[in-house]
């Protein structure tokens, strides 16, 4: 596999667990990632699929490209996801559509 095939995972109209995956195994396979254009594009991807998940992907991947102090547009949406979660027993985040988050606090 080449760099040439591992960038045009990062297209236009690509979802954010493509986007993920593709950049990361850009960068693991030793090739630079453009930063602005993965933003730019995670931004376009949660535009259309802004599920909990495909949020999650793309926060996860612009966290993999960001320097120290650098806000990504993404990272507006974090509120939102939080938004959609439900809290059970006091201590865990659950999401609809089966994507569960826990989240323990300290009981200390």
């Amino acid at each position: 596999m080449t760099f040439q095939s591992l960038e045009q995972g990062l297209k236009p109209g690509g979802n954010a667990q493509d986007l993920f995956y593709a950049s990361e195994a850009l960068k693991n396979a030793g090739g630079s990632v453009d930063a602005g254009k993965v933003a730019e594009l995670l931004k376009s991807a949660v535009k259309l699929d802004d599920s909990a998940q495909s949020i999650g992907y793309a926060l996860w991947a612009s966290a993999g490209f960001s320097k120290s102090g650098q806000k990504v547009e993404v990272w507006d949406r974090i509120e939102d996801v939080v938004a959609q979660a439900d809290e059970v027993d006091g201590a865990y985040l659950q999401f609809e559509g089966g994507l569960s988050v826990t989240g323990m606090p300290d009981r200390n």
